[in-house]
């Protein structure tokens, strides 16, 4: 018996399982970090099992960690499912299994030795870079010739790549479409993921004049900027004053002399800590994690060694002493501290590096458009109404056909959000427009459900909403409390036409109170005149 999924989990699943039954493409499905990708991909392989007894998988990963991590899963909800490794840092090149769990480094120059193969599954897919798509891309075109209806699918928690380009856009993209898509937010609100905290800091990394190199800092400056006594001394000491309460510290270092060098400075402190990179012997790193889980240690510090693959929801304090640029690490970073558990009711992030300035809360990043031609940064957004991500620059929602609001005759907005606020669910107070009219239409998408368009005009300046009536989960729940808010509570419509021919029942707001995401304004308050007439 398999374990019980969660709501999310269980359309993700359905979502995965309509491409390898009825769609064509390589999908991607994007789970943040604790949303449980090592169950979907084994509910995927369980389920594709009763539709096609016989079928065979290719799990791909880049860490021996994630290979174990995936097939432990597996074996806990499909044990009926075979499988075997192939990763030479397991030592085991076994190729017999129904589900093969294999690393790219090891398998990718072996690929005619693979049997055939009908799913190949990666995870971690935002590490599918330019130089890693070529060692992926040599292995699936081997795996294509010996079947050609092999499919393709892959699972990350953040779909774009290092550079921070989206990974089903662009010459060289390994996947075509997200398929499915679960917000950080959502699983935030829902209690499946660990709030963060991000106390005033006084000590900043100076990356003032650190070139940028393939999206991200280089490395030679950035550790001569940060593996500095001074730096070390004020970081660490601000770490132990705010880390007094906390029981699990995890801190990213930019090189292996800086991560000893801030293991030593915490050590003067009495508090137990160990580095961990990627000179640190296998059986060594065995051994300092294990202590780390037992609690026989406090503190470790990583170099790029625990930002994936790495599991442990006790964690309660992250500190990056690393400053990045790079999206990818970032989430992933940050990431690590927000699983649940019971000895925890928050986890505490210390931003000595300027990274959420910089990047903003870990649950709105912003994503590089992949074109060469477009070079500038652009907002990443999160569809209202089925949760698929699009650029903030995208008129429609390509899933659902949900249209974005525009802002024209942009209104000047200063950011209003605290900057160092690592989650946006940090109260910020919209910017109530006191629009001059409103109007109802139909608006519709070939392929997608229809849905209400609301707009609100304000001059020359439009901005819009979307009301979906005829989705389900989330969007239909929103469009049920939108409709009930404006008719003291009455059923809301079952469709979109419905919905237009009863227009005349809903009263209609005095004011719309919008935030600036990036370059549009999404609507997210309405103020109603006798609410505020019950306020004063």
């Amino acid at each position: 018996m398999g374990k019980v999924l969660r709501p999310y989990q269980l359309e993700a699943s359905d979502a995965a399982v309509e491409f390898l039954t009825k769609r064509q493409g390589k999908p991607l499905i994007v789970a943040p970090v604790g949303a449980g990708k090592s169950l979907l991909m084994a509910e995927l392989m369980r389920r594709a099992v009763e539709l096609y007894a016989p079928m065979r998988f290719l799990s791909l990963a880049h860490t021996s960690e994630l290979l174990t991590q995936n097939a432990a899963e597996l074996a806990l909800h499909a044990p009926h499912i075979g499988f075997s490794f192939y990763a030479d840092k397991l030592k085991q090149k076994n190729l017999t299994g129904q589900c093969i769990f294999a690393s790219i480094q090891s398998i990718y120059r072996q690929a005619w030795r693979v049997p055939k193969i009908d799913v190949a599954i990666i995870d971690e897919a935002h590490l599918t870079g330019k130089k890693d798509t070529k060692m992926y891309r040599g292995l699936l075109d081997v795996l294509w010739q010996g079947n050609p209806d092999m499919r393709l699918i892959g699972y990350t928690g953040t779909p774009f790549n290092l550079k921070g380009g989206w990974l089903h856009e662009g010459d060289d993209a390994l996947f075509d479409e997200i398929a499915y898509s679960i917000s950080m937010t959502d699983l935030l609100a829902d209690g499946y993921l660990c709030p963060l905290e991000t106390p005033q800091m006084s000590t900043r990394i100076d990356t003032t004049g650190i070139r940028t190199v393939a999206g991200d800092f280089a490395l030679s400056e950035l550790e001569a900027a940060s593996d500095r006594p001074e730096i070390i001394e004020e970081c660490v000491r601000e770490i132990i004053t705010h880390g007094q309460d906390r029981k699990k510290w995890l801190v990213f270092a930019v090189s292996v002399s800086h991560a000893e060098h801030i293991r030593d400075e915490i050590r003067r402190y009495g508090i137990s800590c160990e580095a961990v990179t990627g000179k640190t012997p296998a059986a060594d790193r065995r051994a300092h994690l294990q202590r780390f889980e037992h609690g026989d240690l406090r503190c470790v510090v990583n170099v790029m060694a625990l930002t994936t693959g790495f599991n442990n929801p006790k964690i309660d304090l992250l500190a990056l002493m690393r400053p990045t640029r790079s999206r990818v690490l970032y989430v992933q970073a940050v990431g690590r501290g927000m699983r649940v558990h019971p000895d925890k009711r928050t986890c505490l992030v210390l931003d000595m590096g300027g990274i959420i300035e910089a990047l903003g809360p870990v649950d709105k990043i912003t994503v590089k458009q992949a074109r060469s031609s477009l070079p500038q940064d652009a907002p990443m957004k999160s569809c209202p109404s089925c949760h698929a991500f699009a650029y903030a620059s995208a008129r429609e929602c390509i899933k659902c056909g949900h249209v974005y609001p525009v802002a024209e005759g942009e209104v000047n907005l200063n950011d209003t959000a605290s900057s160092a606020a690592v989650l946006s669910t940090q109260k910020v107070e919209p910017l109530r427009i006191p629009f001059d009219s409103v109007t109802y239409k139909r608006h519709e998408k070939v392929g997608s459900l229809p849905t209400m368009l609301v707009e609100y005009r304000y001059g020359m300046k439009r901005y819009r909403e979307w009301v979906a009536f005829q989705h389900t989960g989330r969007a239909r729940a929103k469009a049920m409390q939108w409709w009930m808010r404006r008719t003291n509570g009455s059923p809301a419509p079952l469709s979109t036409d419905e919905a237009l021919a009863r227009v005349g029942e809903l009263a209609k707001p005095v004011a719309i109170g919008v935030l600036k995401q990036g370059d549009f304004f999404e609507i997210v308050e309405h103020y109603f005149e006798d609410e505020l007439e019950v306020a004063v």
